[in-house]
């Protein structure tokens, strides 16, 4: 099980069960865990699992989401003690085994005390297991996504080349509507 430690901003030295797949962060109504703050995209950034590993990914939020300090051009393993940083929040990511109670409260709206429930109101049932994946299998993901990312830029190149040679040597033949 996920679980999200507040570090710094509103609300800080809380504790967040991530029990929903994915897990959404921002300020709409539907997010599992509402931060109020203007600095915050309505759906600014969710954690997901996948094959057993969990994924965070931004969802082009205006201001961005930093792991470790970086800003997350797409998504990212999620890694025990990493750091998430979504406008005044810090949070960092821990890795706790199924079934144990961190015994704090699951807060859903952060910056807002309007609604909190206590843990033990909630069914341990529902909280998903995920095995953490090992550092070469998150090498053996990265690699995989570079590779996907690479092909899919020379594919646009390539694209890019059969509209120029195309219209350079067939363009006069062309009708306007049908030219690139």
């Amino acid at each position: 099980m996920i679980v999200l430690d507040i570090l710094k901003g509103p609300d800080a030295n809380r504790r967040i069960a991530v029990n929903a797949n994915p897990f959404l962060f921002g300020r709409a109504e539907d997010c599992h865990l509402r931060l109020a703050h203007d600095s915050v995209s309505r759906q600014h950034c969710q954690i997901e699992f996948t094959g057993g590993v969990a994924v965070i990914q931004d969802l082009e939020s205006t201001n961005g989401t930093l792991v470790n300090g970086r800003l997350l051009q797409d998504f990212h393993p999620v890694c025990d003690e990493d750091l998430i940083t979504i406008g005044p929040w810090e949070i960092m990511i821990c890795y706790e085994e199924a079934g144990s109670s961190y015994g704090g409260k699951a807060d859903h709206v952060l910056g807002d005390e309007s609604f909190e429930e206590d843990s033990s109101q909630r069914a341990q049932g529902d909280l998903e297991t995920i095995r953490i994946p090992s550092l070469g299998e998150l090498e053996s993901i990265y690699s995989e996504i570079s590779q996907k990312e690479s092909s899919s830029s020379l594919q646009k190149q390539t694209q890019q080349q059969v509209k120029q040679q195309t219209t350079k040597k067939w363009g006069r033949f062309l009708p306007s509507w049908l030219r690139f």
